[in-house]
């Protein structure tokens, strides 16, 4: 039986709705499916280290939207990522601007492009652009 939180709901990374960091939840950084959880624990410190970083550009540019940051293995393999992916470590999230005008993405990418410590990329799915983020080197090829 897991760990219970005041309110009666699962406590800790079961709970989709515990805060990570002071923007964003479990929920966010698994895409609230339980099979995404992940188990260990370097990749659950590396998720909040992420989120802390991810809460900086939520503090300047405003509502970031998280459209995948946390991938096991088997998720990753599934949906087509590169078998090297970021994203298996907690490293890596891909984002938007929610409701933002074309002039403040390109301020929020270039700001990416001149200061984030990591890859950045520029990403399509599903005929939506995406930014991707991650904390290693940059993740070429599939």
């Amino acid at each position: 039986m897991p760990k219970l939180n005041k309110r009666g709901k699962p406590s800790g990374w079961k709970n989709f709705d515990s805060k990570i960091s002071k923007y964003f939840t479990v929920g966010d950084a698994v895409n609230h499916d339980v099979k995404r959880i992940p188990s260990n624990i370097v990749v659950k410190q590396r998720i909040k280290k992420l989120a802390k970083e991810l809460d900086k550009l939520q503090e300047q540019f405003g509502q970031i939207q998280i459209n995948s940051w946390y991938r096991p293995k088997a998720v990753n393999d599934a949906i087509g990522g590169a078998s090297n992916s970021q994203h298996i470590q907690g490293w890596a999230a891909d984002i938007e601007l929610k409701g933002k005008n074309n002039r403040l993405r390109k301020e929020f990418e270039n700001w990416l492009n001149k200061n984030w410590k990591g890859g950045v990329g520029l990403g399509i799915a599903s005929g939506k652009t995406y930014t991707h983020i991650d904390r290693g080197p940059i993740v070429t090829g599939k």
